[in-house]
């Protein structure tokens, strides 16, 4: 069994069209992981996760599921971020997002949060990630669209900004001269519309589509570790098994 979680980065009607056996949840929060590896999942590929209002994944469920032998793969947000911080304890990374948290480029959680609406509304983004403005912008530097000097700058206006706050209008909004001369405000509106980059929802698609041809995921080390059972987790164990666990 194949279970993917997932939400404002990719929709998931589009996993079930890539992958019509696999089963697709919501965001993954804390415990959910654990249900995962109760459910029978082989593979659990972790897109995106919640954060805010629920607790998010722990690292010692993802550890435990591995120590069961599940696949655990990470991609594009909470997977990236995840996948990079136990990486050498056998979580997969996929996808550019991964990488550059791997390779330390990116650090900081806020990379790749966005707000967006509930479920009911298929998690719709109503947010831009922070990582899919800095590639946006590395390419319209590079098209010579703007300038290094003002790349650099609309790159700082969008970190300093919380979260919710992170749209191309509101940047491009607080981009005053000399940030921008209105000639050069007006020409990247209008090529934000068509070649603004989505990596986070490019990296998904490129897991999924890797799924789709057969690729069978293993362990990304062949390094053994020792699960340490703590008291931190039996509690965890025992409020999502409802029960004190045997084992």
């Amino acid at each position: 069994m194949t279970i993917i979680f997932v939400g404002p980065t990719l929709p998931a009607r589009v996993c079930r069209e890539m992958l019509p056996e696999a089963t697709v949840l919501p965001p993954a929060a804390c415990g959910d992981i654990y249900r995962a590896w109760q459910r029978g999942a082989r593979t659990v590929v972790l897109v995106d996760g919640s954060f805010d209002h629920r607790l998010a994944v722990w690292h010692k469920e993802i550890l435990w599921a591995i120590s069961r032998g599940v696949a655990i793969i990470g991609t594009s947000s909470m997977g990236a971020l995840r996948a990079a911080e136990l990486h050498d304890f056998g979580m997969i990374g996929h996808g550019r997002v991964f990488q550059w948290f791997r390779e330390e480029a990116l650090e900081d959680d806020d990379e790749v949060a966005v707000a967006h609406e509930p479920g009911e509304r298929d998690y719709r983004p109503s947010s831009e990630a922070l990582v899919n403005i800095r590639v946006t912008l590395a390419l319209a530097r590079n098209e010579q669209i703007v300038s290094a000097t003002a790349a650099e700058a609309l790159g700082t206006i969008a970190k300093r900004l919380f979260y919710p706050e992170r749209t191309y209008p509101e940047i491009l909004r607080r981009a005053a001269p000399p940030v921008l001369a209105p000639v050069d405000h007006e020409r990247l509106t209008g090529w934000l519309r068509i070649n603004a980059i989505d990596q986070k929802r490019a990296d998904a698609v490129g897991l999924l589509a890797q799924l789709r041809k057969g690729w069978k995921p293993e362990a990304s080390s062949a390094t053994s570790f020792h699960f340490e059972y703590t008291e931190a987790w039996h509690a965890l164990r025992t409020r999502l098994d409802g029960r004190a666990p045997s084992t």
